[in-house]
């Protein structure tokens, strides 16, 4: 395990910044060795599917009982805790478990989002990208502008340059993304701006500034969509019942793979993902073989996706699959 994170980071590997330990969150005893009521910040990521053993949603609530119940016969504080979920459904569940400060990440859902809305808007998981990473292109600051404070939001946007303000933070309230240009910044309130390295201002603030509507040209919404998934996974499931949100457009979707189509279609029903706007098709047929993506006529479909396959044991495999579907399709 360390060698292996030794290659990941690369040349950001630091041996003194990475400690590991042996042991199952599950357990006190073994949660004592790292010190986790003294930690800034516990991290429970989603473990691999294993047959045979708990789903990870139930390991990791489970997780969030024996920290609540430590915490609670030792008196120690409950640490901010941010646990990946598989299922949003079991959100609830993982609330009632931990007491403490918490944000759940629903992974299925939030890459459910990503790709549907990257088959809408091509090109779009690049910002995402950009975004979410703190090496690479422009990040998210919270910053405090004393000198702002009792101005407008339209006013503040024209003050920045080489920054775009993006949000308030006024105190007592909720984070407030694209808010109304005429909201004004509060007493100790701060900004929310994308910038690269720094968010320098103009202190000479503009005052009183014309709230203009920005009018931007935009394509036409494509009202119908014919969009084919190769692979075979959970997150198909969650994908499909993503795209049925969109009330605005219609999709018809063949998912091509060599999973038993009555063994998707069991998952459909356990998921209780129902379509309304969405055409499904359980295509059974190994992609991989040259010759029978072209006999399902592709030149029909609007998007082609391709989702790593989570009945392979290992992630090269379910890669190395995608590419050869890929290069096959091309």
């Amino acid at each position: 395990l360390l060698q292996e994170i030794r290659e990941r980071l690369g040349r950001h590997w630091q041996p003194d910044d990475v400690t590991i330990r042996a042991g199952t969150a599950l357990r006190l005893d073994h949660l004592e060795r790292v010190d986790w009521a003294n930690a800034v910040a516990l991290i429970l990521p989603s473990a691999d599917m294993e047959t045979g053993r708990a789903d990870p949603d139930t390991r990791t609530i489970k997780t969030l009982l024996t920290l609540a119940s430590a915490a609670r016969k030792s008196g120690a504080r409950l640490p901010p805790i941010v646990a990946e979920l598989r299922d949003s459904r079991q959100t609830p569940s993982a609330a009632d478990a931990y007491p403490g400060p918490m944000e759940v990440v629903e992974s299925d859902s939030v890459l459910a989002r990503l790709m549907a809305q990257t088959i809408r808007n091509p090109a779009l998981s690049h910002v995402y990208t950009e975004l979410l990473t703190h090496s690479v292109g422009s990040e998210l600051y919270v910053r405090l502008f004393p000198a702002f404070e009792g101005h407008s939001f339209g006013a503040i946007e024209a003050a920045f340059d080489g920054a775009v303000p993006i949000g308030l933070v006024n105190p007592g309230g909720p984070p407030l993304l694209n808010p109304p240009r005429d909201l004004l910044l509060a007493p100790d309130g701060m900004v929310v701006v994308l910038a690269e390295t720094s968010t320098k201002a103009d202190p000479t603030l503009p005052v009183g500034l014309p709230v203009v509507s920005s009018r931007q040209s935009r394509e036409p919404v494509q009202r119908h969509i014919r969009l084919a998934i190769f692979g075979w996974s959970e997150r198909v499931v969650s994908l499909i019942g993503e795209l049925d949100r969109y009330e605005s457009t219609t999709f018809e979707v063949d998912v091509v793979s060599i999973v038993p189509r009555g063994e998707r279609q069991q998952l459909f029903e356990r998921l209780d993902v129902v379509t309304k706007r969405v055409k499904v098709e359980l295509v059974e047929t190994d992609y991989g073989v040259p010759g029978r993506i072209a006999a399902l006529n592709p030149a029909h479909w609007d998007h082609v996706v391709f989702v790593a396959n989570d009945w392979l044991e290992r992630e090269e495999d379910a890669d190395a699959r995608s590419l050869l579907g890929a290069l096959l399709l091309r």
